[in-house]
C-alpha cells in the first residue's frame, strides 16, 4: 500500500480479521507515522458535525487544503448535519457522486408541502412562492390531475389575481370530476393548517408526509433511501426546535432558503460522500461520521443478509479506513435514535480496532446525562440533557458554535435574543442549548 500510514493499515488489518473465511493477508506501508486514529463521541447528533468542522478548520490553519479532506458516511441522509454546519461556517464543500441534502427531490417536495400551510408573505404579495409549491406537489403522489387542467388553473389565477390555492377552493372554478380530484389536496392543506397551533413542527411535517400519501408512495416503490431522507428532515426540524423552541415554520423555511441559495463549491472544497462512492479515492485527512450501531454497520443489511451482510459492512468499513493517507477521525453520537427507536451505541467496528491505534478525543459516554426512552415524553423534551445552572442575562457576551460572538439583548424565560455580527443578525435561541456558551465580556 502506497497510500496510508502503517498505523492506519494496522487498524484496518485488525478490523477485517474479524471476517470469517477471509484469505489471510496483511498490507504494509513504507509510510511510518506515530499519529493515532482520533475518535470523537458527540453528546448528540448536532454536536458531531461541529467537531468535524473544528477539526477541518484546524487542519486548514495548519496548511492542509480543503480538497485534501473528505467526510465519509454510510448512507446519504447522514450528509444533512455536516452540510448544515459547513455551510453556515462558510467551509466550502461538494457532494461527490450525489446531490446535496436540501436539493433532493423528496426534501424539496416536503418543504413545498410545508410552504402550503404558511402565513401569507408580505414581501411576496402575489404569493408566487406559494404557487410554485402548489405546482410542485399537486400531483405528487399522483392524483390524476393532468397538465392541461393545471394550465387552466394557472390562467384562471392570473386572470383573477388569485393564488392557486384560492382558485382550488372556489367552487365556481373547480367543479364536477375535477373537484373530486382536488378536494383531498385542499382538505389536507386545511387540516394541517388547523393543527399548526397544537402539533410540534417536526411531527406536523411527518404527519403531512403520511397523510398526503407520500410515504406510502415511497414504500410501494421500495425507496428506503428517500424514506430515510424524509426522516432526517424531521430530525433537522427537531434540532432547530431544540435550539429555539419558539421557532415558527416561516422562520425555519426562511433560514433554510438563505442556506440553500449558495452555489455548490468546486475546486478547493471538502468532499462529502458515501463510503461506496469513496472506493478508489484517497485523501490526506478523512472523517468517518455516524459510526453508530445500526447505522454503520447497517441494521437493514444485517437483517436482510445475516452474517454475510455484517461481513460486507465490515469490508465497507475497511475501505473507508484505507481512504486516509495520514489523518483519520472516527465519530459517533449518543442520545436516542428515533429512526432505530432505541438508545444509540458506538459501532462494533470501533470496538474491533485495538486501543493501541486509537486516541480518544471526547468525554466517555458514562459522563454524559442518561437519555431516557422518549415514551411518555413530549417531543420537545426528548433527548435533552439537564439544564445547566448558569443563566444568561441581558448584556452577557456569548459564543455560538455556528453564529460566532454575540451579545444578549433580551431574555424571556429560557429564550434569549442574541445580536450577532453580519450576516446572522439577531437570533432567538435556547439559552441551555450546548451550542451557546457564556464568555467574559
Amino acid at each position: 500500500n502506497y497510500r496510508s500510514s502503517q498505523t492506519i493499515l494496522d487498524a484496518a488489518n485488525a478490523l477485517i480479521a474479524h471476517n470469517h473465511g477471509r484469505i489471510e493477508k496483511d498490507l504494509f506501508s513504507s509510510i511510518e507515522s506515530d499519529r493515532k486514529i482520533e475518535t470523537f463521541q458527540a453528546q448528540d447528533e448536532s454536536q458531531e458535525p461541529l467537531q468535524v468542522a473544528r477539526d477541518i478548520t484546524r487542519a486548514r490553519k495548519e496548511g492542509l487544503e480543503y480538497r485534501d479532506i473528505a467526510v465519509l458516511y454510510r448512507s446519504n441522509y447522514l450528509s444533512r448535519g455536516i452540510e448544515r454546519v459547513l455551510g453556515k461556517l462558510r467551509i466550502p464543500y461538494r457532494i461527490y457522486g450525489g446531490i446535496r441534502f436540501y436539493e433532493r427531490q423528496e426534501i424539496k417536495d416536503m418543504l413545498s408541502y410545508l410552504k402550503l400551510i404558511t402565513e401569507p408573505d408580505p414581501e411576496d404579495p402575489a404569493q408566487k412562492s406559494l404557487d410554485l409549491a402548489v405546482m410542485r406537489v399537486i400531483n405528487v403522489p399522483r392524483r390524476g390531475i393532468g397538465a392541461r387542467t393545471v394550465e387552466k388553473l394557472q390562467k384562471e389565477a392570473a386572470d383573477r389575481g388569485l393564488n392557486l390555492l384560492e382558485v382550488l377552493r372556489d367552487p365556481q372554478t373547480v367543479s364536477g370530476a375535477a373537484a373530486k380530484k382536488f378536494a383531498p389536496f385542499v382538505e389536507l392543506v386545511d387540516e394541517m393548517k388547523s393543527l399548526r397551533a397544537s402539533v410540534p413542527l417536526d411531527e406536523l411535517m411527518m404527519r403531512m408526509a403520511f397523510d398526503s400519501g407520500y410515504m406510502a408512495m415511497l414504500k410501494d416503490t421500495r425507496e428506503e433511501d428517500r424514506e430515510e431522507n424524509i426522516e432526517e428532515l424531521q430530525a433537522d426540524i427537531r434540532q432547530a426546535l431544540q435550539e429555539n423552541p419558539d421557532l415558527t415554520l416561516e422562520e425555519y423555511l426562511q433560514d433554510l432558503s438563505l442556506f440553500t441559495d449558495r452555489d455548490e463549491e468546486a475546486g478547493n472544497a471538502v468532499s462529502l460522500m458515501t463510503v461506496h462512492a469513496a472506493k478508489g479515492l484517497e485523501f490526506e485527512q478523512v472523517h468517518i461520521v455516524g459510526l453508530n450501531e445500526g447505522v454503520f454497520p447497517s441494521l437493514r443489511a444485517m437483517e436482510e443478509a445475516g452474517r454475510d451482510g455484517l461481513e460486507e459492512e465490515r469490508r465497507l468499513m475497511y475501505v473507508a479506513l484505507t481512504r486516509a493517507k495520514k489523518a483519520l477521525y472516527l465519530s459517533w453520537n449518543s442520545g436516542y435514535s428515533f429512526q432505530l427507536d432505541r438508545h444509540k451505541t458506538p459501532s462494533r467496528f470501533i470496538q474491533e480496532i485495538p486501543e493501541d491505534y486509537v486516541k480518544q478525543e471526547s468525554t466517555p459516554l458514562d459522563n454524559y446525562p442518561v437519555h431516557k426512552s422518549p415514551q411518555g415524553q413530549s417531543r420537545k423534551s426528548r433527548g435533552r440533557a439537564p439544564k445547566p445552572t448558569t443563566r444568561l442575562r441581558k448584556g452577557d457576551h456569548v459564543e455560538h458554535t455556528v453564529y460566532g460572538a454575540g451579545v444578549v439583548t433580551d431574555v424571556q424565560k429560557d429564550i434569549v435574543s442574541v445580536a450577532f455580527g453580519h450576516p446572522n443578525g439577531v437570533r432567538k435561541l435556547n439559552m441551555h442549548h450546548p451550542s451557546l456558551q457564556k464568555v467574559k465580556g
